[in-house]
């Protein structure tokens, strides 16, 4: 039995026994390990240990003078809402709409077959060949130059219809191709 009362386990003595050979000390760590310090390194240890405990020991005074003042000092009273007459009450205006977005070309602006320059505003419809403003184009984040689709909302519409009457119709059977059963 060791001095403070508690056996010690084969492995705590043999730590103990390593420890006195090597002339370190041996130090508890984790869940009931043994680690094997210098000596100078366990002085280090209590030092910190010693402050750590000093340090706890202020902060839990501190924290007592804490209570002490909160429960001797008047609670604050509390200041009462003014009352804004309805005729003073003003409703909130509504948040401003940002301003449309105007695309910065770093390239040549487009220009029709006649040489006409196209507005920095407007865009070339790639089906009806129209130069609308920008809002008659549906936006179209992979479109690097304006941020639109090429085609105008209505042409895209159009088309969308066109394409969905043709595969709702049955593709015409070839009579010519069929081979004869023998």
């Amino acid at each position: 039995m060791s001095a403070t009362g508690t056996q010690l386990t084969k492995g705590q003595r043999m730590a103990a026994e390593i420890a006195e050979q090597l002339g370190g000390v041996a130090v508890r760590s984790g869940s009931g390990g043994m680690r094997l310090v210098s000596n100078a390194e366990a002085e280090r240890r209590k030092l910190i240990d010693a402050a750590r405990a000093e340090l706890e020991q202020k902060e839990q005074a501190a924290k007592a003078l804490d209570k002490e003042a909160d429960a001797t000092a008047q609670p604050a009273k509390a200041k009462k809402a003014k009352r804004i007459p309805a005729a003073l009450n003003l409703v909130p205006t509504p948040k401003a709409t940002p301003p449309a977005r105007v695309f910065s070309f770093d390239f040549k602006p487009l220009k029709l077959k006649d040489g006409a320059d196209i507005p920095a505003t407007h865009k070339q419809c790639s089906r009806c060949k129209q130069v609308l403003p920008l809002e008659a184009f549906a936006s179209d984040k992979s479109n690097k130059r304006d941020g639109r689709y090429g085609m105008d909302r209505r042409c895209e519409r159009e088309a969308r219809q066109a394409k969905l009457a043709q595969a709702a119709t049955p593709a015409p059977v070839k009579k010519g191709n069929k081979k004869k059963a023998k």
